[in-house]
């Protein structure tokens, strides 16, 4: 009798954390007749989801003066809300930078949302209350999101040739 009662109380506890467990679903069974009608409960439950795509990679030749790299994609987020993160492989505290043997090249990150003002972002840091109003996962396949990098020509000037190279990574948390 024991097991019976551990088992019971873990299916219990079990259907509790189930999505629709804390939910009182009671279905309305139909009855012999000519016709006969029930109904039934439908749930959905749309989650906190986001994703970003259609990005590409960026890159460039200096030929002196200053370097401005744009790159647009899309942004989607069930909560039309979300929180962006930039880190950069080659990043130290809150720089975002661009390596070589040794060399680095510190760049500037602006992340412009569905708003349109541009915002500078640095390594590591969460910028929070960004938007999207993309209503399909692909954004119907057009950009809405611009991030923009800024490397100064004094920077690059400061460095051997080289090929300068980083990874950024961006994380998108729905709000």
């Amino acid at each position: 009798m024991r097991k019976i009662t551990i088992a019971s109380a873990l299916i219990a506890a079990l259907l509790a954390a189930t999505p629709f467990g804390g939910t009182a679903h009671a279905a309305n069974q139909g009855s012999l007749g000519a016709t006969s009608t029930g109904d039934i409960d439908i749930n959905l439950i749309v989650p906190n989801l986001a994703q970003i795509s259609r990005l590409n990679d960026v890159g460039t030749t200096w030929s002196g003066g200053n370097v401005v790299l744009n790159e647009s994609f899309c942004v989607f987020s069930t909560t039309r809300l979300y929180t962006i993160q930039a880190d950069s492989t080659n990043g130290t505290g809150t720089t975002f930078r661009l390596h070589d043997s040794g060399n680095y090249i510190p760049y500037e990150v602006d992340w412009t949302d569905t708003g349109g003002t541009p915002a500078n972002m640095d390594h590591g840091t969460p910028l929070a209350s960004q938007a999207t109003t993309a209503t399909a996962v692909d954004c119907g396949a057009a950009d809405n999101t611009t991030l923009t990098i800024n490397i100064t020509g004094t920077d690059i000037a400061a460095v051997p040739a080289a090929t300068y190279t980083d990874t950024l990574t961006l994380l998108v948390t729905p709000q």
